[in-house]
């Protein structure tokens, strides 16, 4: 939510990517850029081949107002 005590004021949506080689029975890493201003995507070659060698799952978010997500800073 943009205010997180006032929700009628709206949200903002968040991009993520998933790494293609995902299974359910596997572990899934959760990867939060630490910013600001570059997006985790960057790193998606590199998660690409680890999720498929360490047999993981790899959830990377774009932070609020970075890359694709609103609102542009």
């Amino acid at each position: 939510p943009l205010d997180p005590m006032n929700f009628s004021k709206g949200s903002t949506p968040l991009y993520y990517w998933i790494t293609p080689f995902f299974n359910r029975d596997n572990p899934t890493l959760i990867f939060i850029d630490g910013g600001p201003g570059a997006s985790p995507r960057r790193f998606f070659p590199l998660f690409c081949y680890l999720s498929k060698n360490l047999k993981i799952n790899i959830v990377l978010f774009d932070q609020r107002g970075v890359a694709f997500s609103a609102p542009k800073a």
